[in-house]
């Protein structure tokens, strides 16, 4: 054998690159703390910076790499970034680069008498700098030369308890009409679901892969999209956010009906969703991270979801830059409005089977509300420049 040197350094780097994103190949992880992404209003009224810690694997030669953003829990009041730190760190040295999030906290305890409006105001805001946060990364990646080498295409948000609420929602409640008259007032009157310009407003916010521990949504029918891979931890004994159907509580007190992960899943898996797994813990309550086998297997679980679902072909071959995405919502329309997000400038065209053109136009990168209310009921297809997805109109 002429080169056995060159041989054994080749089925090394072989190796390393079938372990990557499932074990630890990384010793040590490089951490710019402090990043700003973006600029609110917090509930003093005073605008505050939204800053995020940024873990990536020392060392690392990856040209792209897939990106998890976490948030904390704390009711929405209380915790901080640093909480979610260890994580990061996990996911870090498997070869991810990784962000944790501050968020704007707190409510009026002056108007408890109506705390579930208060949380859900709340809730609203973390929601809205969770999408903020996942915009500054693509921004950051088209138009500033992605310092952080990240894959767009392989974007994973969660969070547990309160951040995994707020994950859920940024992903999943993307149409302000499918919720209630409450929701909807308070949503409006903090600037909408994308948050007014808390930052890089005009570049997307989906994502590929959404972690949720012991989280929920206000009302599974807020839910208009299943175009994540969604992998859920809960305990069925949890009385603080509920496993299925039931009442959050705040310092004891019961708030509002949500619905929890258990029922998240069973929807995103009605609706097609591209992978999903509830992982249930019997008799165990809100402190999913109290025992160390449990986080054990919780991130073990975690791990192996996303590196099968979410980076396929074990991450090593890295989306091509040309790579378009496109998001239609609410699919199917009844409001006679239809949303398109796209993350590159292109045409359009929405066809019936027949092939007769419907409408079509010109739209640029980000977020467009289409009228689509002359259009009689029944499905369409809309193109543009690479993609074709099927569109029902009620």
């Amino acid at each position: 054998m002429k080169h056995p040197l060159l041989l054994l350094s080749l089925l090394a780097l072989s190796s390393l690159n079938a372990q990557r994103y499932l074990t630890p190949i990384f010793p040590n992880v490089d951490r710019d703390l402090g990043v700003q992404y973006g600029q609110a209003p917090a509930l003093s009224g005073f605008t505050v910076d939204l800053e995020m810690d940024i873990h990536e694997p020392a060392g690392d030669t990856q040209a792209e790499r897939p990106l998890m953003i976490l948030a904390h829990g704390g009711s929405f009041v209380a915790g901080d970034r640093t909480l979610m730190s260890g994580m990061c760190d996990y996911y870090a040295e498997r070869g991810y680069v990784t962000a944790t999030i501050s968020y704007r906290l707190g409510i009026n305890a002056f108007n408890i008498a109506n705390l579930n409006e208060e949380l859900l105001k709340a809730a609203a805001r973390a929601t809205q700098d969770f999408n903020a946060a996942i915009r500054f990364f693509y921004r950051s990646a088209r138009d500033e030369g992605n310092p952080y080498r990240i894959d767009t295409t392989r974007i994973i948000i969660g969070g547990n308890s309160a951040g995994s609420i707020a994950a859920i929602h940024s992903q999943l409640f993307i149409d302000a009409n499918t919720a209630d008259a409450t929701l909807q007032q308070i949503v409006g009157n903090l600037g909408g679901i994308q948050g007014g310009n808390n930052g890089s407003l005009g570049y997307p916010d989906r994502v590929a892969g959404l972690l949720d521990f012991a989280g929920a949504i206000y009302d599974s029918n807020m839910i208009s999209t299943a175009h994540v891979a969604c992998i859920s931890f809960h305990g069925d004994s949890d009385l603080v956010v509920p496993y299925a159907v039931g009442q959050v509580t705040f310092n004891g007190l019961q708030v509002m009906e949500m619905h929890g992960s258990a029922i998240v899943q069973a929807k995103l898996a009605q609706m097609g969703a591209p992978a999903t797994s509830m992982n249930t813990f019997p008799n165990v309550g809100h402190g999913l991270f109290d025992d160390q086998a449990r986080v054990d297997t919780m991130l073990n679980r975690t791990t192996r979801f996303f590196y099968d679902h979410v980076i396929p072909g074990s991450g090593m071959s890295a989306a091509s830059p040309t790579t378009s995405s496109m998001l239609l919502y609410p699919n199917p329309v009844r409001s006679g409005r239809l949303t398109i997000e796209t993350d590159k400038a292109t045409a359009f065209i929405i066809l019936d089977l027949l092939g007769k053109k419907h409408l079509e136009g010109e739209l640029s990168m980000g977020t467009h509300s289409i009228d689509v209310s002359r259009l009689p009921a029944g499905i369409y297809w809309v193109r543009t420049n690479r993609l074709t997805e099927q569109l029902i109109i009620h």
